[in-house]
């Protein structure tokens, strides 16, 4: 079996299997003498393999001006794994196969991304005495080519040649007029299940094609027959036009029905069985929306489940009665291996999902009313667990006779790393303000603390990167800022009391963030009317948002004709007065005032930082959008946390445009970007930087289901080149406010485009005393360890077969006022007095800078660079004076600065973790001296090779076993919300080649010792 690499395709949008039959409704249907033995009612079990189609690479996004990730191909599409040998056998284990009634890609064809280039699909019915079956007939509409199978024998096949036919054999072309209409040119419209157009109907009708035949009753056999049916995809005819992002869907099976003699010898497969049933289903399914019952003549099978060491594993296992089970209970007993080896079953969770909503919350006890109960396990395995397959029992009570599952557990020899140790980056949203608002608590009491326990120990648990807090109002997050103020001397002061014990409360349960974002800005303010970063709107007058300030206590503000008196120019902020909270005005950043005011809350958020005993560098500011703050605004917080960077969220515009290195993006206002999430899967072909991470919030993939939300972190770290995922509201629930309306905290006080409404915003659900896990959430934690052990084997290989790594030490220098006295474009000049307008990161070999051998490469240089023509260029050198180098400069015009080019001589000594030096030249025609100032961090970096080992037959099978797992969940979660395909098999071979890979790493080490 073999599959091309995953790459970087279905970046684009669509594809759904269609689960819905269009039945071909043969006559022999109506006779009363005939039963139905296999219909749309009845559960297949299916399988597509997706091939790429002849079009070239698309997309308007398909470059972005980032350099270029070697992980990551461009221009092929997804191909996903073939299935199993042998799969059209009666035996075969289809177990792991989604899983849903109806057809597939049934109705007359869409134009879909990801088309299928093989579907085959399996379905099971009875037969008593195969000798007195009668007239057993089977019709079937379908798209392309198909062969069926009867119990493992071809029975026909149709728009297929004669002889033996590989797994992707075309089927018989189909006439150019169904794809386009009578011009010849324009293409038709996709209508899937929809009625076309009566004009145009027999050109979408000469897409279906249909086949008929009888079954013989010599290929019948007692008990269970499996009917099973190949469809291959028709070519696309040459030279029909291109649609962008797209491919012709030419394979799909449309109906079935099967029909018999009612002679009570052949049993159908279309009701459900009566009586209690029980079933082992996929993780992903969505019970009561995908399937809601078992097929009566599936064997029983254990729930299997696949787990590394200190990882974690899901089950599912489906009770279904003729009336609700009251007193339903689960319990797991003791597993063991072959060798006798034990588990406590207590390392298996049982709880109870609760059906009926988008997102199913996972319950310790069931529901009393429930006729379908899905009962779910999660297994966490401790590090020390032995290697191996160990078996046991779900025990079931509370129905009319105890039952006993299955169960297996695989335990696999990768060591999983901790959560908080995962390199995938994690960004979960927790609200405060929805937490509050659905248990009726007061905001910020002792009560609400308790309440947003369980979400932050969420959190930890699916090792979240980073934090918000807000210090304004109103935000695209929410109305529940824990920065406040309150007056002092006629003065605001901030309170930092909420913040801190929010903190500490976040750091018992998730540890230390990778990033801890202030939120000073929010998206929005820079819009015309209220909060405006700005003197006066474009668009004029716009009505505030109800409940804003409507009177702002700072009279220095210049008034703007805004309906209710807002100010422009102003910030939302929070006061408490005598143990009230009530929302404020402060002058916009930059304005008179405004640097005392936040200096303070920057160093106080410092304090808070350093009593929690967290790593300074993990403040961020937060949250710039596809529009960002004005130069004025950055320049304040430059001053005033000049080493601290932005964290910006956007469509893939408002972050477009990197530094002069490949590891920092710097913007034109000068903002930096240490943290960019992006709304879309636009390609990422940006090189891994863990200190600056690109994450996606893939908006155009995830949805509620399970399928969609396990494939989100490995299709977007290994298929597109991310460094993780962000933006998944964890507790965002809709409550009712004192005045009885509904309110969702995010995306409401300032809307945020149509990025927040495609983001998931519940994946906990509100639970007895606070937030409890959904299926979603288990299943994007799920996805997010399957992400780690493809990262771990891609670096496993990088060092097993890439140039060592090199470390290296950090030289941070700041010239000041390099730039002062350039002109902008309207005419003034760069500010005069002294600015970090150009701050430099040099990277040294270890040792290098004591010696003074000069920078051997530039990481970043940034806070200042034209959007027009521009290079920099470093000459290394040393001399007695210290370590120095030229600097020369060269850029075009932009809106800040009417460009030019000049060259600067830098000396710099060191003086323990100081730097100071100076430098001397010209630039733009204007002679510059300044001062250096700076830090030396050693040991600071440490480099591998970027470049993919050379293939050999070990990188093939690593690598194979990344692509085979991340093509089957991405083409998954675009065409296939029943859940399966093979996802089980493919896990376990990850998680083995992961470990194989680490042993590797060890035994390598070892012999280098």
């Amino acid at each position: 079996m073999t599959s091309n690499r995953i790459q970087t395709v279905l970046a684009m949008a669509g594809a759904t299997i269609l689960a819905v039959l269009i039945s071909p409704s043969p006559a022999a249907e109506a006779d009363s003498g005939r039963i139905t033995v296999l219909t749309d009612r009845t559960i297949w079990r299916h399988h597509v393999t997706f091939r790429p189609p002849v079009i070239g690479e698309r997309g308007r996004y398909a470059e972005l001006d980032v350099p270029r990730n070697p992980w990551v191909k461009r221009g092929e599409w997804l191909s996903s794994p073939m299935p199993a040998s042998g799969w059209q056998e009666v035996d075969f284990d289809d177990s792991d196969w989604p899983r849903s009634p109806g057809a597939l890609f049934g109705g007359y064809g869409d134009y879909r991304p990801a088309g299928p280039a093989l579907i085959c699909v399996r379905g099971r019915f009875g037969v008593r005495d195969p000798r007195r079956a009668r007239g057993v007939t089977l019709a079937v509409k379908y798209r392309g080519g198909v062969v069926v199978y009867v119990n493992d024998r071809e029975v026909a096949r149709g728009h297929l040649p004669k002889g033996e036919l590989t797994a992707l054999t075309p089927a018989t072309d189909y006439p150019r007029k169904a794809f386009v209409k009578p011009d010849g040119q324009t293409p038709l419209q996709g209508y899937g299940r929809r009625k076309p157009p009566a004009d145009l109907l027999d050109r979408y009708e000469a897409r279906i094609r249909s086949l008929r035949l009888e079954i013989p009753a010599r290929l019948l056999r007692t008990g269970t027959n499996v009917v099973a049916f190949e469809v291959h995809r028709s070519p696309v005819p040459k030279g029909l036009p291109a649609m962008e992002r797209g491919s012709w869907d030419t394979a799909g099976l449309v109906g079935v029905m099967m029909t018999a003699e009612n002679n009570g010898e052949v049993r159908p497969n279309v009701e459900p069985s009566p009586g209690v049933r029980i079933w082992p289903a996929g993780v992903m399914l969505r019970i009561g929306r995908d399937a809601d019952r078992g097929d009566p003549f599936e064997p029983v099978r254990p729930v299997r489940m696949t787990a590394p060491r200190n990882g974690t594993a899901c089950g599912q296992v489906v009770v279904s009665a003729p009336k609700p089970a009251a007193k339903l209970r689960a319990r797991m007993g003791e597993l063991r291996s072959a060798k006798g080896k034990a588990i406590d079953g207590s390392v298996i969770r049982v709880r109870y999902a609760q059906l009926g909503g988008s997102y199913t919350p996972l319950r310790e006890i069931p529901p009393t009313d429930a006729t379908i109960q899905p009962v779910w396990l999660t297994a966490r395995i401790p590090e020390g667990t032995a290697p191996g397959t160990y078996r046991g029992s779900l025990i079931i009570t509370g129905l009319p006779k105890t039952a006993a599952v299955p169960v297996e557990l695989t335990v696999v020899d990768w060591l999983a790393p901790d959560p908080g140790m995962w390199r995938t980056t994690v960004n979960l949203l927790q609200s405060p303000e929805s937490v509050a608002g659905h248990y009726k608590v007061p905001l910020w009491s002792d009560e609400h603390f308790k309440l947003i326990e369980p979400s932050l120990k969420l959190m930890g648990e699916m090792g979240n990167d980073v934090v918000g807090i807000s210090a304004v109002a109103w935000t695209v997050f929410g109305n529940d800022p824990l920065v406040q103020f309150r007056k002092v001397d006629g003065k605001f002061v901030p309170d930092l009391s909420l913040a801190e014990r929010y903190l500490r409360l976040y750091a018992k349960h998730a540890g230390e963030p990778k990033y801890l974002s202030v939120n000073v800005w929010s998206y929005g303010m820079y819009y015309k009317g209220w909060g405006r970063d700005g003197n006066v709107p474009k668009s004029g007058p716009s009505k505030p948002p109800k409940g804003a300030p409507q009177k702002a206590l700072v009279q220095s503000i210049p008034m703007h004709p805004l309906r209710g008196g807002i100010r422009a120019a102003s910030i939302p902020v929070i006061a408490t007065r005598g143990g009230r909270r009530e929302m404020v005005l402060v002058p916009m950043y930059g304005r008179e005032g405004t640097e005392e005011l936040w200096r303070a809350v920057m160093d106080g958020l410092r304090g808070v930082v350093r009593k929690i005993g967290w790593r300074e560098q993990c403040l961020m500011l937060g949250t710039s959008g596809d529009t960002w703050p004005s130069r004025e605004t950055i320049a304040m917080f430059r001053k005033i946390a000049p080493d601290v960077q932005w964290r910006v969220l956007t469509h893939g515009g408002g972050a477009p445009r990197w530094g002069v290195s490949n590891y920092e993006r710097t913007q034109l206002n000068g903002m930096t970007v240490g943290y960019l999430e992006i709304a879309r899967r636009i390609r990422s072909g940006r090189i891994h930087v863990p200190t600056h991470p690109v994450t996606c919030n893939a908006r155009d993939l995830v949805r509620s289901d399970p399928f969609a939300l396990r494939a989100l972190p490995i299709t977007n770290t290994i298929s597109s080149g991310f460094d993780g995922f962000c933006w998944k509201g964890l507790d965002y629930w809709e409550y009712i406010t004192s005045k009885g309306k509904r309110r969702s905290a995010l995306n409401t006080y300032v809307r945020f485009g149509n990025m927040v409404g495609g983001t998931p915003r519940t994946l906990a659900a509100p639970g007895p005393k606070g937030a409890v896990p959904t299926v979603q959430y288990e299943m994007l934690r799920q996805g997010t360890q399957e992400s780690e052990a493809a990262l771990s084997i891609r670096e496993g290989l990088k060092n097993l077969y890439s140039t060592p790594g090199q470390r290296f030490d950090v030289v941070h220098l700041c010239l000041e006022g390099a730039l002062s006295g350039v002109k902008r474009s309207d005419g003034s000049l760069v500010p005069s007095t002294p600015r970090r307008d150009i701050q430099l990161r040099l990277l040294y070999p270890t040792g290098a800078a004591d010696t003074a051998k000069g920078p051997s490469e530039i990481l970043a240089q940034t806070l200042f660079f034209g959007s027009g023509k521009k290079t920099v260029r470093f000459k290394p050198h040393a001399d007695d004076k210290g370590t120095g180098f030229d600097l020369e400069l060269t850029v075009g015009d932009d809106r800040w600065s009417k460009g030019g080019s000049g060259r600067l001589a830098v000396r710099f000594q060191r003086d323990g973790e100081s730097c100071t030096g100076t430098f001397d030249g010209s630039f733009g025609g204007v002679s510059k001296k300044g001062r250096i100032s700076g830090s030396f961090v050693r040991g600071g970096f440490t480099r591998l090779s970027e470049t993919p080992p050379a293939e050999n037959e070990f990188t093939r099978r690593c690598n194979a076993a990344i692509d085979n797992l991340a093509a089957v969940l991405l083409t998954g979660s675009r065409t296939s919300p029943q859940g399966g395909a093979d996802v089980e098999r493919h896990v376990r071979r990850l998680y083995a080649t992961a470990a194989e890979v680490a042993r590797a790493v060890k035994a390598r080490r070892a012999r280098q010792k």
